[in-house]
């Protein structure tokens, strides 16, 4: 379907590939504070389990249509406009020629 999403790295993995011991302890922070984002994120949403979060996931998900479909009329609104301005433009300019 699409590239794999992933909020920490896969260490083992990484290790395998011949990363060195340095980077296995950068790593190894940035997973932790990745982790506590994650956690904070929670709290502050007050999710406190899996129902609460796919509740607003959907919602969230709602949303994300809701203004994807707003925005396609906007730009649909704002095409039909540049059309017009241009037959405007287009009929000035015939009844400069005329006169």
């Amino acid at each position: 379907m699409g590239k794999d999403f992933d909020l920490l790295i896969d260490i083992n993995r990484k290790m395998q590939e011949g990363k060195c011991r340095g980077y296995e302890r950068w790593a190894k922070i940035f997973n932790v504070k990745q982790m506590s984002k994650v956690l904070l994120y929670l709290q502050e949403h007050d999710i406190r389990d899996y129902d609460a979060l796919q509740e607003m996931t959907k919602s969230s998900a709602v949303k994300s249509h809701e203004l994807s479909d707003a925005i396609k009329e906007k730009e649909a609104r704002l095409q039909d406009i540049d059309r017009f301005l241009k037959i405007d433009e287009e009929q000035r300019r015939q009844q400069e020629k005329t006169r």
